[in-house]
């Protein structure tokens, strides 16, 4: 078993919101043998370079651990022992990891898991500014509940082909990325929409009239909403109506 020493990455990650001041930057995931950076070795590496709204380079590879993996870890990436049996060695992997993300800012969801992996893996610290992906939706969208990947695809209406599985992952989290930082501006946030949720008794019979008029399903809140600028003071404490339809401020 290999003992690394422990790089952890959680001071080092930067405020989500200046990510929108970034031109360029590189989605990060990573797969693992375990938990515990200092016991356990990543399994597989990939990466996704995003510029603008699009994503315009990809970064993928296997690593060959030092001992089998548990039928439990498989179970969970689907990564076989087999798969990694002539896979890179660790420190040729990190070489071209490192190659192909180069000065680009970093971005993970769950950052400090990923970083913390990746530096304890290198024996050094990223010099890289890192930032999460989680800490950019708490800020952005801050009446969700649950920020784990598999809720913001529930929240944007997005399908993982590939969860658990390091290049699938990176794509759903630039697709997360891209659409959050539609919502802030030179590192600032922008006025925030707010979520109005419908009250109209009966919801669930008069569903196909709501999407007609813009309104959706929000899973984690239960309830027919629709995201609209912040009314005044007193039509945020009362019932208004929007596209005909009772509606109330949901707070955050």
């Amino acid at each position: 078993m290999v003992i690394l020493l422990l790089i952890t990455a959680k001071n080092q990650l930067k405020n989500p919101l200046l990510l929108a001041q970034c031109d360029q930057y590189c989605i990060v995931d990573i797969e693992t043998t375990g938990l515990d950076p200092t016991r356990e070795e990543i399994v597989e590496l990939a990466c996704s370079i995003v510029s603008g709204p699009k994503v315009i380079g990809d970064f993928s590879v296997l690593l060959h651990p030092s001992q089998p993996m548990s039928p439990e870890v498989i179970a969970i990436h689907g990564i076989r022992n087999e798969d990694v049996e002539f896979a890179f060695l660790p420190a040729e992997a990190l070489a071209r990891f490192e190659y192909f993300i180069g000065d680009l800012p970093l971005v993970a969801h769950n950052a400090n898991f990923d970083f913390t992996f990746i530096q304890s893996a290198l024996g050094y610290s990223l010099p890289n500014s890192l930032f999460d992906s989680i800490a950019l939706a708490q800020q952005l969208l801050p009446y969700q509940q649950h920020y784990s990947m598999s809720a913001l695809c529930d929240y944007f209406g997005m399908f993982n082909e590939q969860a658990h599985r390091a290049l699938s992952d990176c794509h759903a989290t630039a697709d997360i990325v891209i659409r959050l930082l539609q919502r802030c501006t030179s590192g600032q946030t922008v006025e925030l929409p707010k979520l109005y949720k419908v009250v109209e008794p009966n919801t669930y019979q008069i569903r196909t009239q709501l999407k007609a008029a813009g309104f959706r399903w929000y899973k984690e809140q239960r309830c027919w909403g629709v995201e609209q600028p912040a009314k005044t003071n007193a039509e945020q404490t009362e019932e208004i109506r929007i596209q005909g339809f009772l509606c109330r401020l949901l707070e955050p």
